[in-house]
């Protein structure tokens, strides 16, 4: 299961606003598939970023918007473009983990100390005010570092 952060927003004067703040609706489903073409293209990618900037968008859609605001998939891109992206980052992965699993003992090491260290910095910086991170024997703390 998992737990969503909560995001407390301060009182902020109307003066100091972006003028467009509270003018956009979250971005809906319908909203969403409004925006792509008979391709799967976003044409009209600024004004879409912007309706979710100042909008928000439905918890819904996050797993289907998220990669393209990551940059994960181009805005232009199409239905098969992006199942081409989907399977060649997939075969990057196995093949990044192949070579991993095969390294030597001394590579190993290597990696442990670059890579290991790199992860254990993140970890001790992690929001230790959020339940799921909370305690200094925390098992979810952890379950980052594999």
């Amino acid at each position: 299961m998992y737990k969503q952060f909560s995001i407390c927003r301060p009182n902020v004067a109307e003066s100091e606003c972006h003028p467009e703040e509270g003018r956009h609706k979250p971005v809906t489903l319908n909203v969403w598939r409004a925006a792509l073409n008979a391709d799967g293209q976003i044409e009209e990618d600024f004004q879409l970023r912007k309706k979710i900037f100042f909008g928000g968008l439905d918890p819904k859609i996050r797993s289907e918007v998220w990669p393209f605001l990551l940059h994960y998939y181009p805005f232009r891109s199409m239905y098969e473009e992006r199942e081409q992206i989907r399977n060649d980052m997939y075969l990057e992965y196995h093949n990044i983990r192949y070579q991993r699993e095969s390294f030597t003992e001394e590579e190993r090491e290597r990696f442990w100390r670059q890579i290991q260290c790199t992860v254990d910095k993140d970890v001790v910086r992690t929001d230790r005010g959020n339940s799921f991170f909370k305690g200094d024997s925390n098992p979810n703390l952890d379950i980052m570092r594999y």
